[in-house]
This record gives structure tokens, sequence and C-alpha cells, in this order.
């Protein structure tokens, strides 16, 4: 059992950065994920809602490119028989759609929430 602490020697394991101290890079900071605002903070604040609206579209126009580029890989994938790779592609394709979807009920709701307080 001893022999297991010494495969990490103290120094390196001291000088390992902590989680908590790690950047997560992958995270973009113009996204806000969130409910529809409540009716009460629309009156408050058309703007943000309006945003949020705007941000919504523009993710909608992205999952929409992404949903074209997985149809082409899989069309290709497919004629050159990769199964494997089909089966990703199709995977991807349906959460593409599945997230495309939800962004299409949230634009609905914010328009819906926007027109009613106009």
């Amino acid at each position: 059992m001893e022999e297991d602490a010494s495969l990490f020697p103290k120094k390196l394991l001291d000088d390992a950065p902590l989680v908590e101290d790690e950047a997560d890079e992958l995270e973009d900071p113009e996204f806000v994920l969130g409910s529809v605002p409540g009716e009460a903070e629309n009156k408050a604040d058309p703007g943000s809602s309006w945003a949020e609206l705007r941000a919504c579209r523009r993710r909608m126009g992205l999952l929409a490119k992404q949903q074209e580029s997985v149809a082409a890989d899989l069309a290709a994938e497919r004629a050159a028989g990769n199964t494997a790779a089909v089966g990703r592609l199709e995977a991807a394709s349906q959460r593409l759609c599945s997230e495309l979807g939800n962004e299409r009920d949230l634009q609905a709701k914010m328009t819906a929430v926007l027109q009613e307080s106009m």
C-alpha cells in the first residue's frame, strides 16, 4: 500500500492547480441559460427581453448551420459505409434537432411575453 503513495511525488502534487482555480474555456460568456422571465420582470426591463430574444435567434441560426453540416457529413459517411460514424452523426443530428426545437419554443414564449408587455 505504501508503494502506491510513492507513485505521485509530493512535490508534483503540491504544484498541481486545483480544479476550482482552472477556468472553463468552453463557456460562451454571452450565452445565458435561463427560463422565460416573468411578466413583472418584462414590464420593468423590456430591453433585456429583447436582448434575450435576439440571443435566442442567434443560437437558432448557429444550430441550423450545425445541423446542415452534420447532415452533409452524415450523407458522406453513409455513402462510405462507415456505420460507426453514421450512428454518431445520427445521434448528433437528433440532439441538434431537439435543441433547435427547444429554442423555437423559447422564441415563441419570448415573443408572446414581449407582445403582452407592449
